[in-house]
This record gives C-alpha cells, sequence and structure tokens, in this order.
C-alpha cells in the first residue's frame, strides 16, 4: 500500500525565496542583507544558513530581522566599519561681515561664491588665501540685473555658475572669469520655474514641488520641455498623496557627476540618499540608501515638519569618484536649530556603498568640495558665522 504524501508544510519558507522577497519590498542589495543576518543572528543560525537546502521558518526569520532593527538599520553611521576620521579646522577669516546663510561653491582654485540671502547682494565672492572678500554682486530687486532669491544649480562643470530665481523664472550663467573681471552680465539663460534645478550637459532637471505629473522634468539646453519621470516613494499612509505636495517635505541636495550621465540626491529632513543614471530621454533610480522617513503632517496643498523629525543629509557635493553627504546625527528638527549645524561627513562611491567617514571639530551648515577633492570648505558658526576649510585624509 502505497504511503499517502504528507500535506505540504506553508509555514516553511525557502531561506533563498524570504531573501528574494526582502530584496523586493525594502530595494536592499543582497550583500546588505547578508551583513545584517551575520550581525545579528545567533551563531547556530549562521551556521544553518550556509547549508543551501534549508528551509527556515518564517517567523524566525521575522524575528532575525526585527531584532536587528531599527537603531541600527536607521542609523546610516552604523554601516561603516572603520572608526571616522577626525578633522580638523582651519578658519578663514573674512576682512569685513558677512551674513552667510546659503550655498557655498568653488568657483576657481581660491575664490568661493557664497549667497549671502540676508545681505543687499545675494552673492559673494572671497579669496580664500586671504579671506578678502572680492566683491558682493547680484542685487536683491526685480530689475533686469537683479534677484529676489537665489539658488545655485547642482552642476558638474566647477568653471561657471549657473544660478535660479525660481520665483521670476529666471536661470542665468555666470561665467566667473567675466564676473572677476567686471565683465559679466545677468541676463536670463532659460525661463524655468523649480527651486531644484540641475544642469546635466545640454539639458535641465526640475524637481521638487513645482514638478506636478512626476518626480523629474526634462528640458532641453532653451528650456523647452521633453519628458517627466518617476514618481516619489512614499509610506503607506501617504501613499495617494500628490508627488509636489510630498516634494516639500522630500526636500534635499543634488550633486551632479563630471560624465554627466548620473547624479545623486541626499534628503535634508529624513534619511535618504539615491544614485540615479542619466539620459536625455528617462531618469532611472539606480541605488536607494533609505534609512528613515519624515516625520510631518499634510496641511490642504502642502506639508510641514514636526519637531521630532529626523535631520538627514543638509548637502551633498562628488567628484569622479565619491559622493560626500553632509549628516546632522540622528538630531531631530527642533534639536538642530540649536546644535549649530552637521559633524559629520559620510562619503560613498558612486554605488553607494560606504567608504569612509569623518567627524568635524566645528560643524558646518553647508559645503563645497573643491576641484582636487582634497578640500572641502563650509560655513559654521563659532559664536557668529565663519567660513572653515577642512584638508581631506
Amino acid at each position: 500500500m502505497k504511503k499517502k504524501k504528507k500535506k505540504e508544510d506553508n509555514t516553511r519558507v525557502h531561506i533563498g525565496d524570504e531573501i528574494r522577497n526582502e530584496l523586493t519590498v525594502q530595494e536592499r542589495p543582497v550583500a546588505w542583507l547578508a551583513n545584517k543576518l551575520t550581525e545579528c543572528a545567533p551563531n547556530y543560525l549562521i551556521k544553518q544558513l550556509n547549508k543551501r537546502h534549508l528551509q527556515i521558518p518564517l517567523y524566525i526569520l521575522f524575528f532575525v530581522f526585527i531584532s536587528c532593527s531599527s537603531s541600527n538599520r536607521n542609523d546610516p553611521l552604523s554601516f561603516f566599519k572603520e572608526p571616522p576620521i577626525v578633522l580638523k579646522p582651519i578658519v578663514i577669516d573674512t576682512d569685513k561681515p558677512v551674513l552667510l546663510g546659503g550655498e557655498i561653491a568653488m568657483i576657481t582654485d581660491s575664490i568661493l561664491a557664497v549667497i549671502t540671502p540676508r545681505e543687499d547682494t545675494l552673492l559673494t565672492l572671497i579669496s580664500i588665501p586671504t579671506g578678502k572678500i572680492i566683491k558682493r554682486i547680484i542685487p536683491r530687486g526685480q530689475g533686469p540685473e537683479e534677484m529676489i532669491v537665489l539658488f545655485l544649480c547642482a552642476q558638474s562643470n566647477k568653471n561657471e555658475l549657473w544660478i535660479n530665481d525660481p520665483n521670476q523664472s529666471k536661470i542665468c550663467r555666470l561665467d566667473m572669469e567675466a564676473v572677476v573681471n567686471e565683465s559679466y552680465r545677468i541676463e536670463p539663460t532659460v525661463r524655468l520655474r523649480s527651486s531644484d534645478l540641475l544642469k546635466i550637459d545640454d539639458y535641465f532637471v526640475g524637481a521638487g514641488s513645482a514638478v506636478k505629473d512626476n518626480r523629474f522634468q526634462i528640458f532641453d539646453s532653451q528650456g523647452n520641455f521633453l519628458t517627466s519621470c518617476l514618481h516619489y516613494k512614499k509610506p503607506d499612509n501617504y501613499y495617494g498623496m500628490p508627488d509636489n505636495i510630498y516634494a516639500t517635505v522630500f526636500q534635499g541636495d543634488y550633486t551632479v557627476h563630471p560624465d554627466n550621465k548620473k547624479f545623486a540626491f541626499a534628503t535634508s529632513m529624513s534619511g535618504s540618499i539615491q544614485f540615479f543614471d542619466f539620459t536625455p530621454e528617462s531618469i532611472s533610480l539606480n541605488t536607494d540608501l533609505f534609512f528613515y522617513h519624515p516625520s510631518f503632517t499634510e496641511e490642504g496643498t502642502y506639508a510641514t515638519y514636526k519637531r521630532d523629525s529626523k535631520m538627514g543629509f543638509p548637502m551633498i557635493d562628488s567628484d569622479s569618484h565619491y559622493v560626500y553627504a553632509l549628516y546632522a546625527g540622528n538630531k531631530t528638527l527642533g534639536e538642530h536649530i540649536f546644535s549649530l549645524g552637521s559633524d559629520h561627513i559620510l562619503v560613498y562611491d558612486w554605488n553607494g556603498n560606504p567608504v569612509k567617514r569623518y567627524e568635524l571639530e566645528i560643524p558646518l551648515f553647508t559645503f563645497c568640495l573643491n576641484a582636487a577633492g582634497d578640500k572641502i570648505y563650509g560655513v559654521a558658526f563659532d559664536p557668529e558665522t565663519i567660513i572653515v576649510q577642512y584638508d581631506l585624509k
């Protein structure tokens, strides 16, 4: 008499299937899952996981992932194996007071361009060797050569500066040699309205709340619309929120690779660094380093942060090898207001792998990388606004 087949036990799931499921849900590389299992699972389970034929109950795997969980998994610092490299500051004393508070960019090996939103002129050029203010340009206003507000466009070419006034839909290119030699003019090159704007090769990429149908819009060099693409990845309870509203809390900073084929984005008020591939026809998400969502409330056509929302990465910059992210260190919005800046810089390769991290003796609010990739310059408070140089090791 033939034995009856045992009923299949549906409570047991093959480990390979479960890892594939986790890869789909969390969008993590398999190496990440393996590292997490190695860190958290008991030794006997690690040995068993090496057996290819092992089947493991789902509840055990669930316990393993939950026991790893939040503190390590949500902390970007925990993914760096080596201890931090402590950097000593060099303070650049300016000869005149500067009401700093905006973005900062290297325009030559010896000149910094600093947005000064609280001054009557919106852009200040400072000599690094001497600390002297070379000039202040771009008056605040609505005239032909004036701007109401000023943002820097993320770009790969450090020999020119693209500036953006979304209030007037005005994008201008500054030839830095002409600026220094007093022969420049502020003339709109393109008419686009976006506070988050990237200049990639001969194209513009718009992002942020101005983009309504998708996350990104691609324009040609004349500002003609080409296409839109991608959506934000929202928490389940905000899945139906329109992209342009979610963009008001999913804000951050962009940096463009020198080859103009990729760029990176880091959120300032949540834990996420994303790496994208770019072509004139489309933008695709290559790597998503996700740590935690923003904490916010939806109020009609916009959203606002809660005071307990964790800060993220206020600023990023890059060279051809690495992406440098200024990190607030798990401070909440309420704590960051009184903390006077961020004291970590995390370094990743362009595939999103952690490389090394720096600790800054004087925290920074914003920073930029020099062309050689061996120095960073930033704005800090100590106790007044200052410019700080760090030599990278």
